[in-house]
C-alpha cells in the first residue's frame, strides 16, 4: 500500500489511480492533512506509528512550500503509509476530503500537524 498520488484539481473522486482495498481491511486510518510542516512531520508520523493499532497512514500535502514533500519521501516507502499531493492549495477541508477517499479502516480519525491531539486519548 506504499503510494505516492498527485491529486489534480478535479474531485478525488475522479482519481483514476485509487488503490484497490487489500484484503484485510486496517482497523484505523488516520488521515494526517499537512501544509508547510517539514519541520514536524517526522515526530507527527513518528507517534503515529508509535501507536498499538493496525493502522492505514494517508498524509494529504496540501501544496507545502517548505520541503515537506522532500521530507514525505522516506515515509513513502514505509507499508501502511499512501501520501497523496494537491498540486495547489486548497485548505484543510479539502485535505481531509482527499484523504477520506483513500480511507480503509473500519474507522478513521484526523491527526493535525503539529502534534496536537495525542494518538494515547484513543485509549482514554
Amino acid at each position: 500500500m506504499n503510494q505516492h498520488h498527485s491529486v489534480p484539481n478535479s474531485s478525488p473522486a475522479d482519481a483514476t489511480d485509487a488503490n484497490p482495498l487489500p484484503e484485510t481491511l486496517p482497523v484505523l486510518t488516520v488521515i494526517v492533512p499537512v501544509y508547510n510542516e517539514a519541520g514536524t512531520v517526522d515526530e507527527l508520523l513518528g507517534q503515529v506509528f508509535a501507536a498499538p493499532y493496525d493502522k492505514q497512514v494517508i498524509v494529504v500535502n496540501d501544496c507545502s512550500t517548505d520541503g515537506t514533500a522532500a521530507a514525505l519521501r522516506k515515509w513513502e516507502l514505509r507499508p501502511g503509509v499512501e501520501v497523496l499531493h494537491h498540486d495547489k492549495n486548497r485548505g484543510k477541508g479539502t485535505a481531509i476530503r482527499t484523504g477520506l477517499e483513500y480511507a480503509q479502516g473500519q474507522f478513521t480519525i484526523i491527526q493535525d500537524a503539529p502534534v496536537a491531539d495525542r494518538l494515547e486519548a484513543l485509549d482514554d
